[in-house]
């Protein structure tokens, strides 16, 4: 599968992303707990009372039974509340979204870490079989003397140490496979497609950068901190008066009051002195405040690294593959002409060694340079919040 694809089976199976649709849904339900302290409140309330009577003239008995309304007119701290409520919904939708874009990272890495294994194992296979094949030619020359017993046991310690890395590899390539297995939530038989997706005209970096802002780690950080800004509202709003209504509609009442079908109440209350509570939430809640911006303008600067390490890293291994591929055109030249001039007794095995070594560590370098440039494209564009 390619990279978009192994992304989105990544979203379906992985829990990262559910974990933050979860939180958002206890902060949705947290701003309609918000919102009932502003609507009215109905309610049907009976009673029935009974005590020993003092005389047979009086009723042992009553029973009562209202429905009551009651409805909060001013109380400063609910509405700061529900504006909290609403910029704590919006930190928690970018929270989705971030984790999303954290993901793709993952996923683009474990991504490209398995491809570069995987070839980097193909080219150690290459190596051992070119080097292997050496080793046979120079057996059967030393039989005939055209071989020194030296160039025989360079050109197999040589293949035993390329063995070494081979298995060496193995290891690495079941490591990346477990890695891909684990962020994708596929199995270990799945594996990834050989593409490797790079920009043909990279922008400025500027440009990149002008992006940051669009962000959802940056945009839920700013939400967060409006949401700490109304928590410093709500919390000096103990200072305000509140005032309340309360109506009642008697279904039944005791017989001294049975002609008495409702009542209204609005009632005021101000606030004098609270053993400053009132106070010391505010304080608490702007120290919140300070934190919360401190947070964010720590996230854009770290916002700003991530575009300019990857957009450097992805500008440097371009320029490298360019000059690898050149390298490797020439290196690989280098080493048919020595075998060549061998066979003519031309060259040394020394030559023929060297000439297949540095050609094969030149194709493992251009193959690795490729994957890392491949992941620098794919961070940059999760840096710009830019993801399938």
């Amino acid at each position: 599968m390619d990279l978009p694809s192994a992304f989105r089976f990544a979203l379906e199976r992985t829990e990262s992303v559910a974990v933050e649709n979860s939180r958002l849904q206890q902060t949705e339900a947290q701003q309609k707990q918000a919102l009932a302290t502003v609507l009215p409140n109905l309610a049907l309330e009976a009673d029935y009372f009974r005590q020993k009577a003092p005389t047979t003239a009086t009723r042992s008995d009553q029973t009562t039974a209202q429905l009551t309304l009651r409805q909060s007119l001013f109380q400063g701290s609910n509405w700061a509340n529900l504006s909290r409520a609403r910029n704590e919904i919006e930190s928690g939708q970018q929270s989705v979204l971030n984790s999303k874009v954290i993901l793709f990272s993952e996923v683009a890495r474990a991504y490209y870490e398995l491809l570069a294994a995987e070839q980097d194992q193909k080219n150690l296979r290459t190596s051992v079989t070119l080097t292997s094949e050496r080793v046979t030619d120079l057996q059967q020359w030393r039989k005939i003397g055209r071989s020194r017993p030296g160039e025989l046991f360079t050109a197999q310690s040589q293949l035993a140490l390329l063995q070494s890395n081979l298995l060496a590899s193995e290891q690495s390539l079941e490591v990346a496979r477990d890695r891909f297995a684990y962020v994708t939530g596929l199995g270990r038989d799945s594996f990834p497609h050989e593409t490797i997706e790079l920009p043909s005209k990279l922008e400025n970096l500027d440009s990149y950068l002008s992006k940051i802002s669009h962000r959802p780690d940056i945009a839920s950080l700013t939400a967060s901190a409006a949401a700490v800004e109304d928590s410093v509202r709500a919390a000096w709003a103990g200072h305000l008066p509140s005032l309340d209504f309360t109506g009642n509609y008697y279904l039944k009442r005791a017989r001294s009051q049975e002609n008495i079908d409702w009542d209204l109440t609005v009632g005021l209350s101000f606030p004098l002195f609270a053993g400053g509570i009132v106070s010391a939430r505010t304080q608490e809640a702007r120290a919140r405040e300070n934190e919360a911006d401190l947070r964010l303008q720590q996230a854009k600067r770290e916002a700003e690294l991530q575009v300019r390490t990857a957009y450097t890293s992805l500008q440097n291994n371009i320029a490298q593959i360019t000059s690898l591929e050149q390298a490797y055109a020439a290196t690989e030249k280098n080493y048919r002409q020595q075998n060549r001039d061998y066979r003519l007794s031309l060259v040394t095995n020394l030559d023929v060694l060297q000439a297949i070594s540095l050609f094969q560590e030149t194709k493992r370098s251009l193959d690795r340079t490729r994957y890392t440039a491949a992941l620098a494209w794919a961070e940059l564009r999760a840096a710009v919040a830019q993801i399938p």
